[in-house]
């Protein structure tokens, strides 16, 4: 395995820009209670249903958005479709236009300007012009999606996984008129793998092969 770069070369090559991160505790849910599956991450209906029982989740979610981030063009992760739902009904009940896309949503618009449809690319086309100021979704931005002037991120989903935490914390890092990039943590995360830009080593080989490694010097 061939590490051709590390966050800590991207930056300073002025590819990505270092977030500021804001936790949150109140949010967080009784990871105890967690079944883990095989995989290794949460069980997802667990979580959801230990978020569902989260009253104050929701609303501390947006409460901690307009103190570090009001303004921002922000996309929000969360752990289901109706947390999802929920975390945008909020967000409008508070004035912010907000709206949930997830894998059942159209995913592409015929027009080639802004519209009122509710497919995946409209949604997209309205945040990327500040029509829309908040997306929320479930797993559906993780990967292989780029906005650069989305500037916040909302991580709002508990995970065992690394490469989850880097790939949505790693959604607002694109460079844009010199922005900062801001990370609302209501998740543990920060506490879980430090900063998304962290680096470390990476390796194919399973934990098990380097324990043993480890053991046989």
């Amino acid at each position: 395995l061939v590490q051709v770069a590390t966050y800590a070369d991207l930056i300073a090559d002025g590819w990505i820009v270092e977030p500021t991160h804001y936790t949150s505790d109140v949010s967080l849910v009784d990871e105890s209670k967690l079944r883990v599956k095989r995989s290794g991450d949460f069980d997802g209906h667990d979580l959801a249903a230990a978020v569902d029982a989260h009253k104050t989740r929701v609303g501390n979610i947006v409460e901690h958005w307009a103190e570090h981030a009001r303004g921002f063009k922000t996309v929000a992760f969360g752990v289901s479709v109706r947390d999802s739902r929920n975390i945008a009904d909020k967000f409008n009940s508070a004035g912010v236009i907000a709206e949930h896309l997830d894998a059942n949503t159209p995913t592409e618009c015929p027009h080639v300007d802004l519209c009122a449809c509710y497919a995946r690319s409209a949604i997209l086309r309205r945040l990327k012009f500040g029509n829309t100021l908040i997306v929320c979704n479930v797993d559906v931005l993780t990967e292989g999606w780029d906005e650069p002037s989305v500037k916040c991120g909302i991580l709002a989903r508990q995970t065992l996984s690394r490469r989850v935490y880097m790939q949505q914390g790693g959604r607002i890092l694109r460079p844009y008129l010199d922005l900062v990039a801001i990370l609302l943590d209501h998740a543990g995360l920060w506490s879980r793998f430090g900063a998304v830009t962290t680096d470390i080593d990476h390796s194919l080989d399973s934990p098990k092969a380097k324990r043993a490694k480890v053991t046989s010097v």
